[in-house]
């Protein structure tokens, strides 16, 4: 990997409210660059995903 490539640890919150279509239009490009770039979930968040009802 580059070295100045960056790496994103995305929270359930953010990805919640971006699939259910809530993140606020200022924060939206911010938050689809990390979604296209590189990002990571941690095993909590798989899981908070898992059990969230619109998954």
């Amino acid at each position: 990997m580059d070295a100045n490539m960056k790496q994103y640890l995305l929270d359930t919150n953010i990805l919640i409210y971006y699939l259910a279509d809530e993140i606020p239009l200022l924060q939206l490009p911010e938050i689809e660059e990390m979604l296209n770039y590189s990002f990571r979930i941690s095993i909590i968040t798989r899981i908070e995903l898992l059990g969230w009802k619109n998954m």
